[in-house]
Protein backbone atom coordinates (compact mmCIF):
# COMPACT_ATOMS: atom_id res chain seq x y z
CA UNK A 1 0.00 0.00 0.00
CA UNK A 2 2.87 2.37 0.82
CA UNK A 3 4.58 1.43 -2.45
CA UNK A 4 1.36 2.15 -4.35
CA UNK A 5 1.07 5.54 -2.65
CA UNK A 6 4.68 6.47 -3.41
CA UNK A 7 4.30 5.29 -7.00
CA UNK A 8 1.16 7.37 -7.50
CA UNK A 9 2.90 10.40 -6.01
CA UNK A 10 5.90 9.90 -8.34
CA UNK A 11 3.69 9.33 -11.37
CA UNK A 12 1.64 12.47 -10.79
CA UNK A 13 4.64 14.69 -10.11
CA UNK A 14 7.81 14.02 -12.10
CA UNK A 15 7.04 10.58 -13.48
CA UNK A 16 4.21 11.43 -15.85
CA UNK A 17 6.68 11.76 -18.71
CA UNK A 18 8.32 8.42 -17.89
CA UNK A 19 5.53 6.04 -16.81
CA UNK A 20 5.52 4.20 -20.15
CA UNK A 21 9.31 4.03 -20.07
CA UNK A 22 9.19 2.64 -16.52
CA UNK A 23 6.76 -0.07 -17.56
CA UNK A 24 8.86 -0.99 -20.59
CA UNK A 25 12.03 -1.10 -18.48
CA UNK A 26 10.25 -3.40 -16.03
CA UNK A 27 9.29 -5.83 -18.81
CA UNK A 28 12.80 -5.78 -20.28
CA UNK A 29 14.58 -6.23 -16.94
CA UNK A 30 12.23 -8.98 -15.70
CA UNK A 31 12.50 -11.02 -18.89
CA UNK A 32 15.96 -12.54 -18.25
CA UNK A 33 15.04 -13.68 -14.73
CA UNK A 34 12.05 -15.65 -15.99
CA UNK A 35 13.16 -16.90 -19.40
CA UNK A 36 16.92 -17.50 -19.32
CA UNK A 37 17.55 -20.89 -17.73
CA UNK A 38 20.30 -20.94 -15.13
CA UNK A 39 20.58 -17.17 -14.80
CA UNK A 40 20.56 -17.50 -11.02
CA UNK A 41 23.68 -19.67 -11.28
CA UNK A 42 25.52 -16.95 -13.22
CA UNK A 43 24.94 -14.29 -10.58
CA UNK A 44 27.84 -14.33 -8.10
CA UNK A 45 26.97 -15.33 -4.55
CA UNK A 46 28.14 -13.35 -1.52
CA UNK A 47 28.26 -15.30 1.72
CA UNK A 48 27.11 -12.36 3.83
CA UNK A 49 23.91 -11.92 1.78
CA UNK A 50 20.99 -14.20 1.12
CA UNK A 51 20.59 -15.41 -2.50
CA UNK A 52 17.23 -13.61 -2.59
CA UNK A 53 18.89 -10.30 -1.73
CA UNK A 54 21.47 -10.88 -4.48
CA UNK A 55 18.65 -11.56 -6.99
CA UNK A 56 16.83 -8.38 -5.91
CA UNK A 57 20.03 -6.34 -6.23
CA UNK A 58 20.73 -7.80 -9.69
CA UNK A 59 17.14 -7.10 -10.77
CA UNK A 60 17.29 -3.56 -9.35
CA UNK A 61 20.56 -2.78 -11.12
CA UNK A 62 19.26 -4.16 -14.42
CA UNK A 63 15.97 -2.25 -13.99
CA UNK A 64 17.76 1.03 -13.21
CA UNK A 65 20.21 0.66 -16.12
CA UNK A 66 17.43 -0.26 -18.54
CA UNK A 67 15.33 2.70 -17.42
CA UNK A 68 18.34 5.03 -17.64
CA UNK A 69 19.22 4.01 -21.19
CA UNK A 70 15.59 4.07 -22.35
CA UNK A 71 15.13 7.62 -21.04
CA UNK A 72 18.20 8.70 -23.01
CA UNK A 73 16.69 7.24 -26.18
CA UNK A 74 14.49 9.55 -28.26
CA UNK A 75 12.13 6.68 -29.00
CA UNK A 76 10.25 7.38 -25.75
CA UNK A 77 10.32 11.17 -26.13
CA UNK A 78 6.86 11.34 -27.65
CA UNK A 79 5.05 14.69 -27.48
CA UNK A 80 2.01 12.96 -25.97
CA UNK A 81 1.79 13.05 -22.18
CA UNK A 82 -0.85 10.80 -20.57
CA UNK A 83 -3.80 12.50 -18.87
CA UNK A 84 -4.33 12.20 -15.10
CA UNK A 85 -6.59 9.15 -15.31
CA UNK A 86 -4.24 7.47 -17.80
CA UNK A 87 -1.31 8.07 -15.44
CA UNK A 88 -3.31 6.52 -12.60
CA UNK A 89 -4.13 3.43 -14.67
CA UNK A 90 -0.53 2.98 -15.84
CA UNK A 91 0.79 3.51 -12.30
CA UNK A 92 -1.53 0.92 -10.78
CA UNK A 93 -0.60 -1.53 -13.52
CA UNK A 94 3.11 -0.78 -12.97
CA UNK A 95 2.84 -1.35 -9.21
CA UNK A 96 0.91 -4.58 -9.73
CA UNK A 97 3.38 -5.89 -12.28
CA UNK A 98 6.37 -4.79 -10.17
CA UNK A 99 4.94 -6.50 -7.06
CA UNK A 100 4.22 -9.69 -9.02
CA UNK A 101 7.73 -9.74 -10.54
CA UNK A 102 9.56 -9.08 -7.27
CA UNK A 103 7.36 -11.56 -5.39
CA UNK A 104 8.06 -14.19 -8.02
CA UNK A 105 11.81 -13.66 -7.77
CA UNK A 106 11.86 -14.33 -4.02
CA UNK A 107 11.92 -17.82 -2.55
CA UNK A 108 9.13 -18.89 -0.16
CA UNK A 109 11.76 -19.16 2.61
CA UNK A 110 12.61 -15.48 2.25
CA UNK A 111 9.15 -14.00 1.70
CA UNK A 112 5.85 -15.50 2.76
CA UNK A 113 3.04 -13.27 1.50
CA UNK A 114 -0.32 -12.93 3.18
CA UNK A 115 -3.27 -14.76 1.68
CA UNK A 116 -4.57 -11.58 0.02
CA UNK A 117 -1.17 -10.69 -1.48
CA UNK A 118 -0.73 -14.28 -2.62
CA UNK A 119 -4.08 -14.29 -4.40
CA UNK A 120 -3.75 -10.77 -5.82
CA UNK A 121 -0.12 -10.95 -7.02
CA UNK A 122 1.52 -14.37 -6.68
CA UNK A 123 -0.97 -16.90 -8.02
CA UNK A 124 -0.58 -18.09 -11.60
CA UNK A 125 -3.79 -16.33 -12.61
CA UNK A 126 -2.65 -13.06 -11.01
CA UNK A 127 0.75 -13.26 -12.71
CA UNK A 128 -1.00 -13.72 -16.04
CA UNK A 129 -3.31 -10.74 -15.43
CA UNK A 130 -0.51 -8.44 -14.21
CA UNK A 131 1.67 -9.46 -17.17
CA UNK A 132 -0.96 -8.95 -19.86
CA UNK A 133 -2.98 -5.99 -18.49
CA UNK A 134 -0.31 -3.32 -19.16
CA UNK A 135 0.09 -4.53 -22.74
CA UNK A 136 -3.67 -4.38 -23.29
CA UNK A 137 -3.75 -0.91 -21.73
CA UNK A 138 -1.08 0.21 -24.22
CA UNK A 139 -3.37 -0.88 -27.05
CA UNK A 140 -6.59 0.58 -25.60
CA UNK A 141 -5.42 3.92 -24.18
CA UNK A 142 -4.47 6.28 -26.96
CA UNK A 143 -3.34 9.39 -25.05
CA UNK A 144 -4.19 13.03 -25.79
Amino acid sequence: LVFLGLSLWYAYTIGKDHIITLMTALYISAFPFFFIPGLRDWIPQVEALSPDIIILIAFGVLFFLTFYFLTRNDFFAAPIVPSLWEIAVFTILFVGLFTAVVGSLLSPDFFTPSQIVNIAFMSQEALLVWSVAPIISYMVIKGN
